[in-house]
């Protein structure tokens, strides 16, 4: 992470980590850019993890009112569910401050997820390529003679549209090439936060 030129916050994000103390990183990371005008999170190469990081992370970027983020079904319906950001964080919540998610081929699963409902709550611009297209979860179970299977067994959508990311991938707002995805994100930050002064 990092404080760019014009104020602009960085924050790169690889991977959403199962592991204890993930929570207190990620809000040790927003409370270092809390003073920052923009915020740019950098995910073109985070290839999922922990769908809970993912909800934590988008609940600082909404109001305290809860927000139905996904649908998740599952093949046992009684196990489905509707996830909605948390009413309350610790850490700086910040619904209003000027948000950009940079997205690529290689951002996958929780990535996705986390670019799928900031875009569709209309809390963030994406801005690169397409992602990955891993929407749903898959469990692998041995099929004998040394092989194994995949065998989907959930599916996420916005509970509003019904509509996945799985095969399609999320869609940018502003379609560019990876390498330059950054180069425009903080240009649009910069000439958004420019204008409020």
């Amino acid at each position: 992470m990092d404080v760019l030129p014009g104020n602009i916050g960085y924050f790169e994000i690889n991977g959403f980590s199962l592991e204890p103390g993930a929570r207190e990183a990620l809000v040790g990371a927003l409370t270092y850019l809390q003073t920052t005008d923009a915020l740019i999170l950098d995910l073109r190469h985070n290839r999922g993890g922990d769908a809970n990081l993912v909800n934590f992370l988008i609940s600082h970027f909404t109001g305290p009112d809860t927000l139905a983020s996904v649908t998740v079904k599952t093949r046992t319906p009684n196990r489905s569910f509707t996830r909605y950001t948390l009413a309350s964080v610790p850490g700086p919540r910040r619904p209003d401050v000027p948000l950009y998610v940079l997205i690529s081929r290689s951002t996958g699963s929780a990535g996705e997820d986390c670019a799928f409902v900031l875009k569709n709550l209309k809390r963030a611009t994406l801005i690169g390529d397409r992602t990955a297209g891993a929407g749903h979860n898959v469990r692998i179970v041995s099929s004998g003679h040394g092989f194994q299977t995949g065998i989907s067994f959930s599916r996420v959508s916005d509970p509003k549209t019904g509509k996945e990311w799985e095969q399609v991938g999320v869609q940018p707002d502003v379609k560019i090439d990876v390498s330059a995805a950054l180069d425009s994100a903080q240009a649009m930050a910069r000439e958004r936060t420019t204008s409020k002064r």
